[in-house]
């Protein structure tokens, strides 16, 4: 049986790239959004067309409604789990909990930025996951600037076989402005991205709750406690919590995550003496089953 790849195979810097930003101290807290998401998926799952009396679960009912995502794809997703309860019978135990990372502190040097656009505009298949098929895939984005969030999920990339390459399309690749425009950076730029890879009607059932999760936490978070919807940290946290969260509930699917860390200094001593600054990062993974190595291609632009 495959298992679920959860974080995480070495990730690997390809080329010239920017020193890490370390990650402070976490805070664990508790997450907000599980109850409410889970209880949309069990209600969906359902196929009642019956509002809840929640307004925090109606925003993810909706949300999975409009992007048309299968009431019967959730159930059979669900029972798969059904059997499978932790000890405290609660299948979603391990995601009751997120770690929220302290807001980077400001620069304390004046630093005249200037304005930068960051694109992931290539991912190369070294090794498919799949021998018997080609692998299908997307990826997602979660960027945090200051104390701003926002993130999408591409399109379904399909049939990429051991070798291959391909372009991220343009609607696909901009990352930083929030449409891939140019914008001056300020203190902290942190990326969380993640390939996920599943097979048959998976991938594109998968695809859509994805995008409702990095589309709508902001604003279920504000819904839940203003004040937390207004702190991309936990926003960060709790968008990430609940994509492993619906990743978890099938053993099938496979889920690359890692982050990459930026200030305004190293944006500019990425760039010196060039308008175009290329780097990558490598994920692989083994076991006695099978292995896949992708390689994610980033560009920063002056």
């Amino acid at each position: 049986m495959r298992q679920m790849i959860f974080a995480f195979g070495a990730a690997l810097f390809c080329g010239l790239t920017p020193t890490v930003v370390a990650a402070q101290d976490v805070e664990v807290r508790d997450a907000l959004l599980v109850t409410d998401f889970t209880d949309a998926l069990e209600s969906f799952s359902q196929g009642s067309v019956v509002e809840s009396s929640r307004k925090e679960v109606n925003i993810w009912l909706e949300g999975l409604r409009s992007r048309g995502v299968d009431p019967g794809y959730v159930a059979r997703r669900l029972a798969k789990k059904a059997s499978l309860l932790e000890g405290s019978g609660d299948r979603y135990a391990r995601f009751r909990r997120v770690e929220v990372e302290p807001t980077p502190p400001a620069s304390l040097n004046e630093f005249d930025a200037f304005p930068v656009a960051l694109h992931a505009f290539r991912i190369d298949v070294v090794e498919d996951y799949d021998d018997m098929m080609n692998d299908d895939i997307y990826s997602y984005f979660v960027v945090t600037h200051d104390d701003v969030m926002w993130g999408k999920v591409t399109s379904i990339y399909k049939g990429l076989d051991e070798g291959q390459s391909f372009f991220l399309s343009a609607e696909d690749r901009g990352l930083f402005g929030p449409k891939g425009e140019k914008m001056v950076p300020k203190n902290h730029t942190i990326v969380d991205y993640g390939i996920v890879e599943s097979d048959g009607e998976d991938i594109a059932q998968l695809q859509k709750i994805s995008d409702a999760i990095v589309d709508l936490a902001i604003a279920a978070l504000s819904i839940y406690n203003p004040q937390a919807g207004a702190s991309a940290m936990q926003a960060r946290a709790e968008t990430q919590n609940l994509i492993k969260l619906v990743l978890s509930l099938d053993d099938d699917d496979r889920l690359v995550t890692d982050t990459v860390r930026f200030n305004p200094e190293m944006m500019a001593t990425m760039l010196s003496g060039s308008t175009v600054h290329e780097f990558g990062k490598l994920h692989e993974y083994s076991d006695f089953w099978t292995a896949y190595s992708y390689r994610i291609n980033f560009r920063m632009l002056r």
